[in-house]
């Protein structure tokens, strides 16, 4: 509980006797700003429990898919609506990325057609700045998806692997777009 008050924390997983706690980084841009938003998620047989510290409902779009009875979701168990949470919190990292993508390119083109060399280096140092928050944001997750994948957890059945091993995969994009 103390780990769901205190929200920075580090993305990390702990298996208690009959129930993991998984906390996850949702990265948001406000006024210009990367901000890093927590969620906590309680796995249990039967159930799932979520927190997060934002104000957005990044959820809206899987209650969407269980309400209106499409996919998978309605007859698999919590281990695969547990892959579609972090599924949906770790591709909602591509976005972000885009747009830092747009603002480098943006830039470039700047330094290449401009004198006002001063304003465009103080732009790059704030987008380097944003762009290692990301990376000490996704880095743990990947860590994280890994070790789902490696452990062997009761809560997490076999045939979900292959959808964290998309999770674990788009990690690993991330990260590669933040360091190109």
């Amino acid at each position: 509980l103390e780990d769901i008050l205190n929200s920075g924390q580090r993305p990390k997983m702990e298996e208690y006797e009959k129930q993991l706690f998984i906390t996850m980084n949702i990265p948001v841009i406000i006024d210009n700003s990367v901000i890093i938003e927590q969620v906590s998620l309680f796995i249990g047989e039967n159930f799932i429990l979520s927190f997060y510290s934002g104000d957005q409902d990044h959820f809206d779009p899987l209650r969407a898919r269980i309400r209106n009875k499409i996919g998978r979701i309605r007859y698999k168990k919590s281990d695969y609506l547990i892959y579609c949470l972090l599924d949906l919190i770790i591709d909602h990292g591509y976005p972000v990325l885009e747009q830092f993508g747009d603002k480098i390119e943006d830039i470039e083109t700047t330094l290449i057609n401009s004198t006002a060399r001063q304003q465009t280096l103080a732009e790059i140092h704030h987008i380097k700045k944003e762009l290692l928050l990301l990376r000490r944001s996704i880095w743990p997750q990947r860590e994280l998806m890994n070790n789902l994948l490696r452990d062997d957890h009761d809560l997490i059945k076999k045939d979900t692997l292959i959808y964290l091993r998309d999770c674990y995969d788009h990690t690993i994009q991330m990260m590669e777009l933040i360091e190109a």
